[in-house]
């Protein structure tokens, strides 16, 4: 009775509030007594509990009180298009709305149509599709990318991201990386698939706090993050946490989709004395905690192995905790189930030849002096009297320093004296205040090692071009200080003896420096002009490339032909000279680029550079690879030459000498450039070893007999590449098909969403058959569509294109892809049509087709395109189409339906639809359109209530095929509960492993196993209840079914005699 009298609507029936339709899950009249004697009765009785249906926010939620919302409106069910004497729309204006909504039509049920591949602005390739395609079959998308460097993992990830929040899968998704990639993460998924990330740190809390107030929490505000591992792991931010990831957000999880990239950064590190039992590191923990609020996860790792079966099985339960436990040996089929591993040599082109061209390594050879061997000479005895420090934490912050000092001596005479300065201010006592022979002077006699320095010695850990001589390696040094004994009569001589080679030596250019101009001569000025050969320098320290740079431009190689990259420099300029290296030769003259590795890491450099050079050859072996990795990699076209120096007659050098010291590490780079499969297992191994020799402990490995552990082998990379691109060919190509994504059709919904809002056209540059156009001095709002085009090296803006082959390898073409703003934001307000947009589109056309010749058709066709959404209890939109119901109105008598989903009738559905495409759509004669409109009052209730059982009985068919994907989501649940039981129970039933036994391991590792064993026993315990919050999720999903219609769009389709048109 309430309802009749308010007009209030009933659960289920569609409203539009707010410009946007919704469909009415609950009703919620007021409990309180009305007031019958009231003069007037008053508003507010009634409260709705609303679900949007919207194309781009399907599925959220409002609650309003019904009486007082202004514009509120009851929507008829299958609501038809007027047809009127005059509200007839061009065709192709018809065409470009029915392929805006088509581009919307994304289902979480749906497997098969890809959508991400066509919003993204850079050139796809197959093999990059296996990814998204393997996550839109996981219910619960837990998968670890774990390609090659350089085969792209970062556009990969881009598509599966785009990919969930296109089918509202994911909304809130947080990317946890290495500081050094953060920046990289937020440009590449703006500039390539057009989504909107926000960097978390210290500068953005405070402007979030500045403009949302003290209490506000960034991971609350933000749907789409970006933080970095060193900045997650801290106290601040894990209170922020805190608030947020409370044990009621755990299932299904606070953060729709946690994104990790360098994944291997957050397993426990393998342990230092290489052997014994991984141990969880602060960011294991931190990364573990995000993960059990994440409803999916995505790793990514092109070494998640690091040869420490603990470390990679605890990186897989973090990955898919139903799956593994740490401590558990994983099942190699189950591994495969969740991780894509494919390597550069195995991609191959059409022709089965290599699509990677390869790498090259070379040593360049040089001779070094006596006055630079005895720096080397002087440094090793120092080094032989700091190895008698009695106590370990003394012995290990010497151990620091030694590794400290021959890094900066290896890379350059610069970067040496400005550490070396520094110690010796830390130690504040240099050749003056040495202690008498056999005082130890120790100033902190401890056996223990604090963690900090733990943290400083550890192989792995980020590249940082502040040192040498920066405030923070001043800071390391004055705390090591701390640790160490004052300086004996024979140290602090040596000490001196160092500090005068130092002043001596630090600014001329030295035997490598010299060799370097003499390489840089060869390949940039061959006979004495500058050719287009570009080379990249890589070194460690901003000491050296500084250094370097200063030799280089005394001999004629800087000005506009070098230019620099290093950590924190600014980022317009940093952008300016990305652009320049990455242009083609003919519009920039930069030829060499001296890049450290902390500005390097995520930069790509590869377009028209093949050269690359290690000044230094770092301890760390991932960072060899990183180097490598910006020119070997996705869209390189030549081969890479890898260059390093090594001492000439290094054959005959004695163990310990400075040839030999840079010969072993000179190997390490060969090693490194020559693997290609199980970097993860190896690289520990040659970095324990390398500090081994540097520090003068035996070594009893070398780099180039190194090979992976046998844990290693569930890294095994995909084979039968060949059929994999094919089958992820087959289904981009039905994707295009389904969704009409060519070029033409993203041209003409630019065209019609400009015309529509009153903007000028697109200008076609060197005729259409170019496929260029000129954008055109937009307004209203429009010109921020075109904000990103302007040339990054001119200023000029740069040209348009809807077509992928026109774009790629042309550095001066923009991709106007269906994510580009200015493709988006037509689609939006073409879009906006559906649900009552103020714009001048009637949504009814009449346009010419030509049927096949036996289809029988007499009179006039009009086809009704209507949306067909079908939800779970959820709200989860669990499948959407674009349906067709269509009669035959001839020009006497009655109208007959025409079954145009039905398989007979497929050809005159396939020329409905082709006639709308722009090169085929051509308006049909007025008498035609005057018929329809004179008996619209007789069809339109007649196509309504085709619609309508058109859509019954498309959703009973689609429930078969939903109640199959139940079956099948929860007969794998099961199964992988199954399989975990088992596993749990085997481990608990097992001892622990031989090799560890308790004299093995130290406190921390034993206590870590203890953990992890107790931990099999509570999983074990709760593994019941946790399957049944599994299966019941899956059955709520796909319970109470039902389809909500949204007719559309008319066409009436006339019949041309199939003449030339």
């Amino acid at each position: 009775m309430l309802n009749d009298v308010l007009d209030v609507p009933e659960a289920g029936q569609l409203v539009r509030v707010r410009g946007q339709q919704w469909v009415v899950s609950g009703v919620k009249p007021s409990s309180q007594p009305v007031d019958e004697l009231a003069a007037a009765r008053l508003p507010g009785r009634v409260l709705v509990q609303l679900t949007n249906v919207s194309d781009d926010d399907l599925g959220e939620e409002l609650t309003l009180v019904w009486e007082v919302e202004p514009g509120r409106e009851i929507v008829p069910a299958t609501k038809l298009p007027e047809v009127t004497e005059t509200g007839w729309d061009d065709p192709q204006r018809l065409g470009a709305f029915l392929d805006a909504v088509r581009w919307g039509t994304v289902a979480s049920a749906d497997t098969r149509t890809l959508q991400a591949p066509f919003r993204s602005g850079v050139r796809i390739e197959e093999y990059q599709l296996e990814s998204v395609a393997r996550a839109l079959a996981m219910p619960r998308v837990n998968l670890l990318i774990a390609d090659d460097v350089g085969l792209g993992k970062t556009i990969e990830a881009g598509l599966v991201i785009q990919e969930m929040l296109l089918r509202h899968r994911a909304r809130r998704v947080l990317v946890v990386c290495p500081a050094s990639l953060t920046l990289k993460w937020r440009e590449e998924m703006a500039e390539k698939f057009g989504l909107d990330f926000t960097i978390l740190d210290s500068a953005a809390l405070r402007e979030l706090r500045r403009t949302h107030g003290l209490e506000a929490n960034p991971f609350g505000v933000y749907p789409r993050t970006i933080i970095s591992l060193q900045w997650l792991r801290t106290p601040r931010v894990q209170r922020l946490l805190d608030e947020v990831l409370t044990p009621q957000t755990r299932y299904p999880g606070y953060f729709d989709l946690l994104v990790v990239d360098e994944a291997h950064h957050c397993a426990p590190p393998a342990p230092a004395r290489g052997r014994g039992y991984a141990v969880d590191s602060k960011q294991t923990q931190a990364v573990r905690r995000l993960g059990e609020h994440a409803q999916h996860r995505l790793f990514l790792s092109a070494t998640p192995h690091n040869g420490y079966p603990e470390s990679w099985q605890a990186l897989l339960a973090m990955l898919d905790p139903q799956r593994f436990a740490r401590g558990v040996e994983p099942d190699e089929s189950v591994v495969r189930q969740v991780m894509v591993r494919r390597l550069k040599d195995g991609i191959r082109n059409p022709d089965d030849s290599p699509r990677f061209p390869g790498r090259a390594n070379r040593a360049i050879d040089l001779t070094y002096t006596d006055a630079e061997r005895e720096a080397h000479a002087l440094l090793d005895q120092y080094t032989n009297l700091q190895r008698q420090q009695p106590v370990v934490a003394h012995a290990r912050g010497s151990d620091l320093v030694t590794l400290l000092l021959k890094k900066r001596l290896f890379s350059s005479p610069a970067a040496f004296a400005a550490t070396l300065d520094g110690y010796l201010s830390s130690r504040g006592d240099g050749s003056a205040t040495a202690s008498p022979p056999g005082n130890g002077g120790a100033r902190s006699a401890t056996d223990h090692v604090p963690s900090w320095l733990s943290e400083a010695l550890d192989w792995d850990s980020e590249p940082s071009d502040g040192e040498p001589g920066s405030d923070a390696e001043r800071e390391l040094l004055d705390r090591i200080a701390e640790y160490e004994p004052q300086s004996s009569v024979m140290e602090a001589a040596l000490l001196d003896q160092l500090a005068h080679w130092a002043g001596r030596h630090a600014e001329p250019a030295d035997s490598k420096a010299r060799a370097l101009v003499d390489e840089l001569n060869a390949i940039c000025r061959p006979d004495g002009r500058w050719s287009d050969e570009r080379i990249v320098v890589f070194t460690e320290y901003r000491a050296t490339q500084t250094w370097l740079a200063g030799l280089l431009e005394a001999r004629g190689l800087g000005g506009d032909r070098l230019g620099l990259l290093y950590g924190g420099m600014d980022e317009a300029r940093r952008e300016r000279l990305k652009a320049a290296f990455q242009a083609a030769p003919d519009r920039d003259p930069l030829r060499i680029l001296l890049a450290t590795d902390a500005a390097s890491e995520g930069i790509d450099l590869q377009l028209h550079c093949r050269h690359m050079i290690h000044y230094d050859i770092p301890f760390n072996p991932n960072r060899l690879e990183q180097r490598i990795g910006r020119l070997d990699r996705y869209l390189q076209e030549h081969q890479v030459d890898v260059a390093h120096f090594a001492g000439a007659g290094w054959h005959e050098a004695p163990p310990g000498s400075y040839e030999a010291d840079l010969e072993y590490l000179s190997r390490v780079a060969q090693k490194i450039a020559a693997e290609r499969r199980d970097l993860g297992s190896v690289n520990p191994v040659l970095a324990h070893a390398v500090e081994a020799r540097m520090l003068g402990r035996p070594v009893l490995v070398d780099p180039l007999t190194v090979t992976a552990k046998p844990s290693a082998s569930a890294l095994r990379a995909e084979e039968n590449l060949r059929e994999q691109v094919r089958r992820l060919r087959q289904q981009l190509d039905d994707s295009i098909q389904n969704l009409h994504v060519a070029p033409a059709n993203v041209r003409r919904v630019v065209d019609t969403g400009l015309a529509l809002a009153g903007q000028p056209p697109l200008a076609d540059l060197d005729g259409p058959v170019s496929g260029l156009v000129a954008p055109p001095d937009l307004r209203a709002g429009w010109e921020r569509t075109v904000a990103g085009l302007p040339d990054p090296l001119s200023g000029e803006p740069r040209r348009l294109t809807f077509d992928p082959r026109v774009a790629a390898g042309d550095d001066d073409v923009v991709l106007a892809h269906l994510g580009h703003p200015l493709v988006a934001h037509a689609t939006r307000m073409l879009r906006s049509a559906l649900w009552g947009g103020r714009i001048p589109l009637h949504r009814v056309a009449a346009v010419k087709f030509t049927p096949p010749g036996d289809a029988g058709i007499e009179g006039v066709l009009v086809a009704v395109f209507a949306r067909l959404v079908v939800v779970g209890s959820d709200g989860r939109r669990l499948h959407e189409e674009v349906m067709l119901a269509a009669r035959v109105v001839p020009p006497a008598g009655r109208s007959r339906r025409l079954e145009l989903e039905q398989p007979r009738y497929a050809r005159i559905r396939e020329a409905v639809e082709g006639a709308l495409e722009p090169q085929f759509c051509w308006q049909a004669p007025e008498a035609e359109r005057q018929l329809v409109v004179t008996r619209w009052p007789e069809l339109e209730p007649l196509l309504a209530a085709d619609v309508q059982a058109r859509a019954a009985e498309r959703l009973t068919t689609m429930e078969r095929d939903l109640a199959r994907r139940r079956d099948d989501e929860t007969r794998r649940t099961e199964a992988v509960f199954a399989q975990l039981r088992l596993t749990l129970q085997s481990a608990l039933e097992s001892p622990p492993p031989v090799q560890l036994t308790f004299d093995d391991l130290d406190d921390a590792e034993q206590q870590q196993l203890d953990r992890d064993r107790h931990a099999w026993q509570a999983r074990l315990d709760g593994l019941d209840d946790e399957q049944a919050r599994e299966l019941a999720a899956i059955g709520h999903r796909y319970a109470e079914v039902r389809e909500l219609v949204f007719p559309f769009a008319v066409a009436v389709c006339v019949p041309d005699g199939g003449e030339d048109r």
